[in-house]
């Protein structure tokens, strides 16, 4: 029978590994940027990123929870790719390591910018989607940026109200644009 510690001690790994495979699907699309950014070939860069995905699997445990998920992958998915080249030699093309780490720089902001443009397109349609009395007081008090009092004022309502309303507007769009920029399943 596990002692009391094995029992923490396992837990605590659980949640380790939760954390860590939480993160490597966050982070699918970066990854597959990153290694398309190197390799031409979607075909190959699938493979590879399927390569990635196993070796970060095996290493999780050497992964600190806070620490940047981002940037330890993409350096795991480097040296896979440069692997990869150095497995291939036959191929026409030679990267060298300053010019891997200039794609892996670009293709992090890249995706960044990705996911901001992605963001702010789902809000929009989120925004449609408010009943048009929270879109309206969400629109005065974010685009206009009149204050809660002003907006208590104008809408005969008490700042409380306004406030619970914004509240409520703020967590819908929040659950919209998280269920519109969910990462679709890798094929």
């Amino acid at each position: 029978m596990p002692s009391p510690l094995d029992q923490q001690n396992n837990s605590g790994r659980n949640l380790h590994d939760e954390e860590v495979v939480r993160l490597l699907t966050e982070h699918q699309n970066l990854l597959l940027s990153f290694i398309r950014g190197s390799v031409a070939d979607l075909s190959t860069a699938k493979d590879l990123l399927q390569e990635v995905n196993t070796t970060i699997w095996r290493k999780s445990a050497e992964f600190e929870s806070g620490s940047n998920f981002k940037a330890w992958a993409c350096r795991i998915a480097r040296f896979r790719v440069l692997s990869s080249f150095r497995d291939r030699q036959r191929d026409i093309l030679v990267y060298d390591d300053d010019y891997l780490e200039t794609c892996s720089d670009e293709a992090v902001e890249l995706s960044d910018q990705w996911v901001r443009e992605d963001r702010l397109e789902a809000l929009e349609g989120c925004l449609e989607k408010l009943p048009e009395a929270q879109r309206e007081m969400i629109s005065k008090r974010y685009k206009s940026q009149e204050s809660i009092g002003a907006l208590a004022g104008s809408l005969q309502r008490s700042k409380s109200a306004i406030k619970m309303t914004l509240l409520r507007a703020r967590r819908a769009l929040l659950e919209c644009i998280e269920e519109k920029t969910k990462s679709p399943p890798q094929s």
